[in-house]
């Protein structure tokens, strides 16, 4: 459960400047992320440049409690890292999890974090009575626009690539 009441710790208004100009302003693997987890693509509804709070966070899914970051040159130097480790105490304290990717991972390998990202749900769905490899789709089954298994993502995933080249 999160502490407090989530109006006191979610999108503060002093630091509403600084995430409107970062949403503006996105880094190349930030615009391919948010391509590939937007509309809940990937099962759940994912916000970027979320103000959890005095931190900004790339992205966050509030429904798998779950904090996504991708993490440029600036941090890989002692400094960052301590203040990464210090930010990470901080949001798992508030009961989040928190997955960190790099930059590179992101661009030459958006399908391996995509996975992770989607192994990271805290409860992936489960097919319905009835459901299955011999049951034919139904139209308007309200899937539409959610990867669910492993199968559907490899499909999505070559889409996006392809969209992308």
């Amino acid at each position: 459960m999160m502490a407090k009441s989530e109006e006191t710790i979610f999108n503060l208004p002093q630091y509403r400047g600084r995430r409107v100009e970062l949403r503006k302003n996105p880094t190349e693997p930030e615009k391919r992320f948010w391509q590939a987890v937007r509309g809940k693509q990937v099962g759940a509804k994912f916000r970027r440049q979320h103000g959890i709070g005095h931190y900004i966070v790339d992205f966050y899914c509030p429904e798998w409690k779950l904090v996504v970051e991708l993490d440029g040159d600036s941090h890989f130097h002692p400094e960052a890292q301590t203040a990464d480790t210090e930010r990470d105490i901080y949001l798992q304290r508030l009961g989040l999890r928190v997955l960190r990717f790099t930059n590179q991972e992101v661009m030459q390998n958006l399908e391996g974090v995509l996975m992770k990202v989607m192994e990271s749900n805290p409860t992936p769905a489960l097919p319905l009575p009835g459901e299955g490899e011999s049951s034919s789709p139904c139209e308007g089954g309200g899937r539409e626009g959610v990867v669910q298994t492993n199968q559907e993502m490899a499909g999505y995933l070559k889409e996006l690539g392809n969209a992308n080249s």
